[in-house]
Formats: C-alpha cells, structure tokens, sequence
C-alpha cells in the first residue's frame, strides 16, 4: 500500500478476508486512493469495526491484524496485551485515542492512521514499541508523558503537515530510532523528554520548517545520532540538555534559516562533529554550554549570513576545530570563554565579511591557529584575553583588522600575515615572543599601532623590509604617542643586539618627541611661540641634520666637510675679511694665494690645529672663533657617533 496518497474513499461489502494466520474476518473494504496527477489505485484490505476491535482487546488475547482497515480506532481499556497491526489503514473520525499500559510488543508497522489527532498521551510500553514505515496523517500528533521500557523505533516513519509532541516522554532502557523519519511541516517537541543509555538514531532524519524543540532534554549516556539530518528553516532548540559521554554527531546535518540554541547544554567527554554541515541564515549559540574533554569538530562547515555566539561557555580539553569552515556573512563571538587546555584550530578558515570577536577569554597549553585564513574584509578583535602558555599563530592569513586590546601573550605569537590593513597592538602585555617579521612575500599592512604596550618579551620585526617608519606615521595619533611606540622599538632592538635597528627607531623617536612640543607650542603668545620655533629649528639642524642624534658617525664627517667648506667660502668671498701671515714676506714664492690661504687658514681653525703662521685680520677673529667652536664641537659631535659604533 503506497502511503503518499492525498485523499481516499472505500466501500465495505460482504468478502472474508484473512487478517492473520488464525483469523479472518467476513468483510473486505475496497478502498480507492487518489495520489497526484488524478492518479488512483485500488486495494482490497479487511475490515474490521471498532466494537469489533474493542472486542478482541477485552479478550485479553494477543491480537495481530495485517492489510486491514481498522474503522473508529481506539484503545480505552487500561491494560493491553500484544498488539501487533501491520499494513493497515487505522481511521477515526476525529481523535484516534489511547492511553493504555501495554504489557508486550507494540508493532504499527507499514501502517496508516488517519484521523484528525492522535493522542497515545500517557501510555506505556512495557516491551517493545514500533512504529516503523508508519504514515501519521493527522493534525496533532502526541506521545507526551509515555513511557517506553524497552526502546522505540519509527524508523522510516512520516508525518503529515502537523503538530509533533513527545514531550515528557521516558525511554528507560534499549535504541532510540528515528532514522529517515519524515517530519513535516508543524513543530517537533521532544522538551523535557529523557532518553536511555543506549543509542538514539535521528540518522538522516527531516525535521521539516517547523520548530524543532529538544529544550531540556536528557540524552543519556551513549552515542547520539544526527548525522545528515535536515531541520527545516524554522528555529531549533537543544537549550539546557545534558549529553553524556558517547559521541554527538552532526556530520553532514543541515540547518535552515532559523534559529539555532544549543545554549546552556551540558555535553559529556564524547566527541561532538558537526563536521561538513550547513548552516544557513540566522543565529547559532553555544552561549553558557560546557563541553567536556572530547574534541568539536566544525571540519569544513559552511555558514551562510549567519552570527554563531559562544558566550561564557567552558572548555575542557578537547580540541576545538573549525578547519576549513566557510562563513558568508556574520559574525564570530567568543566572550567570557575558559578554553581549558584544549587547541583552538581555525586554521584555512573563511569569512567573505563581518567580525570575529575573541573577547574577556582564558587560554591555557593549547594551539591556537589561525594560519591560512582567508578574511580580508574581516575586523579580527582581540580584547582582554589570556592566552595562557599556547603559541598562537596568523601566519600567511588575510584579515582586514587585527586588533588586540588590553591582552596578555605568554608565549610565541606568530603575526606574520600574509595581509592585514591595519594592526593594532595597543595596551598588550607581551612576555614571550611577537613575531612580525615578513616572510618571503613580506609583511603587507599599512598601519601598526604598537602604543601603551607592556614589553617583557621580544617583538621581530624587520625595520627595512616592513617599512616600520610608514607603518607607525600611517597612525591617525598624536605626535607623543608615536614617539612612545619608536621608544618602545628601540629598547626592544637595543636587547635584541639589533644595533642598526636600533638607531633607525631612536632618531624617530627623537624627532616625534621634538614634533610633540612643536603641537604643544601652538596654543603658546606669538613672541614665545616665535623663540621656542628658532630653538626648535637649530635642534633640528645640529641633532637631526648634522649626525642623526649622534647614530651615524658618516654623516657626521660629512657635515663636518659641508661646515669647513662654508668657512672656505666665507674666507673667500669678502674682501674685508683678511688672513695675515708671519713667515713669509710679500712675493716670498712659498706664501700661499688667497684662495689658498683661505682653504689652509679653515682647516687649522676647524681642527683647532693653531700653528701661527696665519692668522686672522679684522673681522676674520670673529669667523675664525666661531669655526673654532663648530669645529670642537662637531669633532666631539663625532667621536660619540664612532665610539657608539664601535663599542656596540
């Protein structure tokens, strides 16, 4: 009997019909279905009343009927024996009711009923229930308050469009099967239900676009099954479950458009997959969850435009995966989180656009990976996390933002992406290793905010290959604050021995700090402001200019040379100016020309040589003091710039 008809009629004439192996019955329905495309087809089953099925039920007799239909189904009496009907259509004109303790085997096998409700609300099943290749055509659907002593199985059942309740149920001991179960459209609750140890089955099940509620629902101890399970576009709730120990698994299950809340479930020390599932649009969380020591497992899941909230949930152990997951659109949040000392993988992980929260979170020993994601219009926001004593790793990533805030690293973390606009470190405690150094490709980001940062550790970071000047003068920040972060790389160069480096991120420290004041002189009178500027430019000139705050010894001796030959000229270039000499009288072939004069005179001046064979006339004294100065000094000027190499 093919059970997905959409309506029939029968007619009831005198025929025996053989019912089981011992019984018959004297009349026969010939029943006519209508299926789609005005398709009908004809069956000859028996036919048996309702009194007169009353009646074999008083007769405290196991009753089995096979390709019957059963007319004004019920089971009123409190106390039945086995049942067992088989390719039936079971008819009530509106509410198959039955509340009984049935005391065998209940076996519904390939079976129809057919009616407006059906209500088995309260009854027992002292061995085994089945209901297996069973089609429920009815408005409401319930099994709320029974209990099952020995398993149940509706293994390849349907229901209609309807209202599915099975809440309060008590599965004491054996196999829970829904696998292949055909839903429908209309709510499935299995709320406050409580499951035996041993194995449930929702394998492949179709849970329709109605809601599906398993809120409170305990799982007991063993293995669960959901593996390829398709719930529908309405919402779905496991809110406040306990799962034990045995494997949870989502493989390959699909999640419509709803609502998903898995918050404050209890999972055992099993693993949980919902590896290669789907899920589209709206909300996922896991808020208030705790997991045990057996490993999630995200493997290659995809999300549509979907937000998935972990939220002051607990780990244990296990190792949280979500390699290779897809995400459209939406956002990742995990708040308030004890990872335990689990790893946490989302290693070549892609999100098309949204954020990635990691806020208030404590790691302990395990890896966290983020290599190879792909996430360019991504803002990564790390705030107020521990990562305890894991290495951490972004190596070849692409995000559009990295910024950790007010974090703790205590061990290698590994920031060598392969793309990152803009990424900010401010106010992170770093007490191991910072890795930003570029790799073949080099580091590509733009801006690097490195301020208010507390450095016990090390950070690598190449000065020339990642361009470190442009990604601190990139900052939309005060003068003062980029002096600091440039302060902060030169002690962290200095203790590292990268000496070059070194200098490179004193002289633009110094120079920020000099900016610093000029800002600050602009709300100084015009006079103050006007002196505090000549200052300001001088500064710049003998610090910066001449020898790079004393770091380049080269451009000290260069500055010298420019500084002599400015005296050469001067020599030279006014007619007032004049050098006498003590030696030679005039036309002596050994007295220098003026030109001559001028280049000799400078050099002894500059290099306070003073050999008294020339000197200066008039306003020459002046000139000449002046160079004596310049000259001590810039040669003092360079001796600190060589011996700062030289004992480095």
């Amino acid at each position: 009997m093919n059970r997905n008809f959409l309506s029939f009629e029968y007619q009831i004439v005198e025929k025996e019909f053989l019912i089981s192996e011992n019984s018959k019955t004297t009349k026969t329905a010939l029943i006519k279905f209508l299926y789609e495309n005005d398709e009908t087809v004809q069956y000859e089953l028996g036919f048996v009343s309702g009194s007169e099925f009353l009646k074999l039920l008083e007769e405290n007799i196991p009753i089995q009927i096979n390709k019957c239909l059963i007319e004004k189904f019920e089971i009123p009496i409190k106390k039945t024996q086995h049942i067992e009907i088989t390719e039936s259509l079971i008819l009530n004109s509106e509410k198959i009711n039955v509340k009984t303790k049935f005391s065998s085997t209940v076996n519904f096998n390939k079976s129809v009923f057919y009616c407006s409700e059906i209500s088995f609300m309260g009854s027992e099943f002292k061995e085994n229930a089945t209901f297996t290749d069973t089609l429920f055509k009815a408005e409401k659907i319930e099994f709320s308050n029974c209990i099952f002593y020995n398993g149940l199985n509706f293994k390849n059942s349907v229901f209609s469009e309807s209202q599915k309740i099975f809440e309060y149920i008590n599965v004491l001991k054996g196999e829970i099967n829904f696998t292949n179960v055909n839903f429908g459209a209309g709510s499935t609750s299995f709320q406050d239900s409580k499951f035996s140890d041993d194995r449930k089955i929702f394998l492949m099940a179709n849970f329709g676009n109605g809601l599906v509620d398993f809120t409170r629902v305990n799982f007991g101890k063993n293995d669960c099954f959901f593996e390829r399970a398709n719930f529908g576009d309405g919402n779905v709730s496991f809110r406040s479950s306990v799962f034990g120990d045995g494997t949870i698994d989502f493989r390959r299950s699909e999640f419509g458009d709803g609502e998903k809340n898995f918050q404050h479930v209890q999972f055992g020390n099993g693993s949980i997959k919902f590896i290669n599932s789907i899920f589209k649009s709206g909300k996922l969380t896991f808020r208030l969850a705790e997991f045990g020591s057996g490993d999630i497992d995200f493997h290659f899941t995809k999300f549509g435009d979907t937000d998935v909230f972990f939220e002051r949930t607990r780990f244990n152990s296990g190792t949280l995966d979500f390699k290779g997951v897809e995400l459209n659109k939406g956002k990742f949040n995990f708040n308030y989180i004890d990872f335990g000392e689990g790893n946490f993988n989302f290693e070549g992980f892609e999100q098309k656009e949204g954020n990635f929260l990691l806020k208030n979170s404590v790691f302990g020993r395990g890896f966290i990976n983020f290599e190879n994601s792909l996430c360019k219009n991504v803002e990564f926001e790390i705030e107020n996390v521990d990562f305890g004593q894991g290495s951490i790793s972004f190596q070849n990533s692409e995000f559009d933002k990295i910024l950790l805030k007010g974090t703790q690293i205590n061990s290698y973390f590994d920031l060598r992406v392969k793309y990152c606009k803009v990424i900010d470190l401010s106010n992170t405690v770093i007490n191991d290793v910072l890795d930003l150094n570029p790799t073949e490709t080099g580091l590509n980001t733009q801006t690097l905010y490195l301020n208010g940062i507390r450095l016990l550790g090390r950070i690598y970071l190449d000065w020339d290959r990642s361009n470190v000047i442009k990604l601190i003068h990139n900052q939309d920040i005060s003068s003062y604050q980029k002096a600091e972060q440039f302060r902060i790389l030169k002690e962290n160069y200095r203790n590292m021995g990268w000496y070059e480096f070194e200098d490179f991120a004193y002289v633009e420290f110094k120079r920020m700090q000099s900016k610093a004041k000029m800002d600050e002189v602009k709300k100084e009178k015009f006079f103050k402001r006007a002196k505090i500027k000549i200052f300001h430019a001088l500064e710049l000139l003998i610090f910066d200019k001449m020898g790079h705050y004393a770091t380049n010894p080269v451009r000290v001796l260069l500055s010298m040379l420019y500084v002599y030959l400015i005296f050469v000229v001067l020599y030279a270039s006014f007619y007032f100016i004049g050098i006498g000499d003590v030696l030679y009288g005039i036309g002596d072939e050994h007295i220098l020309s003026r030109l001559g004069k001028c280049f000799y005179f400078s050099a002894v001046t500059f290099l306070t040589i003073g050999y008294g064979d020339y000197y200066p006339v008039g306003l020459s004294r002046f000139l000449a003091g002046t160079e004596g100065f310049t000259g001590l000094f810039m040669m003092s000027y360079f001796t600190v710039a060589f011996v700062r190499k030289i004992l480095r």
